[in-house]
């Protein structure tokens, strides 16, 4: 997936240096959210072959990671979601909306979110660098799943709503063009990755009061697993339908 994500950030940065039809605020958007998804790609990859139990540079980088990229996921979908639905619903005024200076603001606004939603962790940095490892920091790593649970269910409902008010404004339209049909692939994909964020990170809520020796632990992390692996992966195929 680390190779598949990498060939797809690539191309959209060569389709960028030229006239194209993906040459647009969506699929700008779209690649900042693959690169700030891509190293939670790297940590992932890394918590398989390290025990997070152990104080380590490895484990801290982890950890600050984590802490980041769990409040960013919801916010970017919202944004693409608001994108999506303004191309819309507001075609006349889609350009000036989605200017190059308020994308770029949305982008700085995402990276700031964290610090945000959950600025008090940031008075507690020893758990914060440890929370995988330090036992009495697991009152802490609960309480932070938790406000980013919140977070991004609620975004992933407004992500949501949005695409769908979209698809209604859509069904109005009465032009058939090829653009036409593109946005409503456009709109079902943000429609589906926004319901995949809010059962994504509803079924983290079973995490956070079972065991990984409970029976069901395994059948509701592989549930998991494949719910973030269609929202991450799925918007980089809808490359094969630009024309």
């Amino acid at each position: 997936m680390w190779s598949l994500k990498t060939a797809h950030i690539i191309f959209l940065f060569r389709e960028f240096c030229k006239p194209s039809p993906i040459n647009t605020s969506y699929f700008h958007l779209l690649t900042v959210g693959f690169l700030l998804d891509f190293p939670a790609c790297i940590c992932w990859g890394i918590g398989q072959f390290t025990s997070l139990e152990e104080v380590s540079l490895i484990t801290e980088i982890y950890s600050i990671e984590q802490w980041h990229n769990m409040f960013l996921v919801g916010v970017m979908d919202v944004i693409i979601a608001l994108n999506r639905f303004t191309a819309i619903a507001m075609p006349r005024h889609f350009e000036l909306i989605w200017r190059p200076l308020n994308v770029v603001f949305c982008l700085l606004l995402v990276l700031i979110l964290p610090f945000i939603f959950d600025f008090m962790s940031l008075f507690d940095l020893d758990c914060l660098l440890h929370m995988f490892a330090k036992p009495r920091c697991s009152g802490f790593m609960k309480a932070f799943y938790f406000k980013a649970i919140i977070v991004n269910v609620a975004f992933g409902l407004l992500a949501s709503i949005l695409a769908f008010a979209g698809i209604r404004k859509y069904k109005s339209m009465t032009s058939n063009t090829v653009n036409r049909s593109l946005e409503r692939r456009f709109l079902d994909q943000t429609l589906t990755g926004a319901v995949l964020i809010v059962l994504y990170y509803s079924a983290y809520v079973y995490f956070l009061f079972q065991e990984v020796t409970n029976e069901n632990y395994i059948i509701v992390d592989t549930i998991v697993t494949v719910c973030y692996i269609v929202q991450h992966y799925v918007p980089m195929f809808m490359l094969f339908f630009i024309s």
